[in-house]
């Protein structure tokens, strides 16, 4: 194949993939959307224990250091069970709102 050729069939993609798109039914959008609430809920929930466990360890490595170091590792344990409770938070009330919408 030449050049010539080549730059046409490239043209013709690019000018029939917007209709291909445009076959998206509302079934696909509602399957998007499902798999969408599945995946915040794991990802959250996940995120949820691993700070948590993180922050245990900071915490506990905090009162085994010196006192500016543990200082610190206590505040970072404290800053990572912040987090934690935000993603929570965000896993509780994810799942209404993405429903609410379709």
């Amino acid at each position: 194949m030449d050049t010539k050729k080549i730059g046409v069939v490239l043209l013709t993609l690019a000018l029939l993939s917007p209709l291909a798109m445009a076959a998206i039914t509302t079934q696909n959008i509602v399957g998007a959307m499902s798999s969408l609430v599945d995946f915040v809920t794991s990802l959250f929930a996940s995120l949820t224990v691993v700070l948590v466990a993180l922050a245990a360890i900071a915490y506990a490595a905090g009162n085994m250091l010196g006192a500016e170091t543990g200082a610190r590792a206590k505040v970072w344990a404290q800053n990572l069970l912040i987090g934690a409770i935000i993603s929570a938070i965000i896993w509780l009330v994810a799942k209404p709102i993405i429903k609410s919408l379709f």
